[in-house]
């Protein structure tokens, strides 16, 4: 048998997940999410759009470091995301963009307002939007790290 490199007859598979001091670390791969968060919001071009609210689905992931919460049991080390979710519904109720696409990237912003969260990923779909299809939409993937316009 071969064994993989680093690892010899003193050292076993389970010892060698330990990083060496100079390795990088992964980041956290911690996910929360809210799924099939409805809606209803004006978001479109066409002037039925502009002018009756139409249901709007919303999809978040949300990567943050959970392992505080977990390991404390206190919810103020966790992600509050009834707080996004309202957030967000706020958000799409108040909304009038044109573009399903900024509609996105304003829900991902307010996402990582959250100071765990680290990175999001959104996605915003009008089931109604098109004839003969479930829903259209749109995702988007923003980190903490990225600059604001």
């Amino acid at each position: 048998m071969v064994e993989p490199p680093g690892v010899g007859p003193t050292m076993s598979l389970a010892d060698s997940t330990a990083l060496p001091p100079f390795a990088p670390r992964l980041p956290v791969s911690d996910r929360i999410l809210v799924r099939d968060l409805r809606c209803r919001g004006i978001v479109g071009i066409l002037p039925h759009e502009r002018t009756t609210p139409q249901e709007i689905v919303v999809n978040l992931v949300l990567h943050a470091d959970t392992r505080p919460a977990a390991d404390s049991g206190d919810i103020a080390a966790a992600v509050d995301y009834d707080r996004v979710s309202r957030g967000v519904v706020a958000l799409v109720e108040a909304s009038d963009f044109q573009l399903v696409e900024r509609l996105a990237d304003r829900i991902a912003t307010l996402c990582l307002e959250q100071p765990l969260v680290e990175r999001v990923e959104v996605t915003v779909e009008k089931p109604e939007a098109l004839p003969f299809t479930k829903t259209v939409g749109v995702s988007v993937d923003r980190t903490r790290d990225e600059p604001s316009e």
